[in-house]
């Protein structure tokens, strides 16, 4: 019963439709201490977060390639 909702497509239309519930909670929820003027932007904690998220994974990529021993390194 849960594997034929947990299906790849399933959870991508989940996964899609949380991130435009989060970008229409920003939407509707009125900011009331702006420090900056892109903080104003629609969304903009949204796109911050995912960028952000991005940005850690390649990192993480190129710390993994950077950081790999060679197979007979223990030898």
């Amino acid at each position: 019963m849960i594997n034929k909702i947990l299906t790849y497509g399933n959870l991508k239309k989940m996964f899609i439709a949380s991130l435009v519930l989060i970008y229409l909670a920003d939407l509707l929820i009125p900011k009331h201490h702006i420090v900056v003027s892109w903080e104003a932007l629609p969304g903009f904690y949204s796109i911050y977060g995912f960028l952000s998220c991005v940005l850690i994974v390649l990192v993480s990529k190129l710390l993994g390639i950077w950081l790999q021993k060679r197979e007979e390194y223990y030898e």
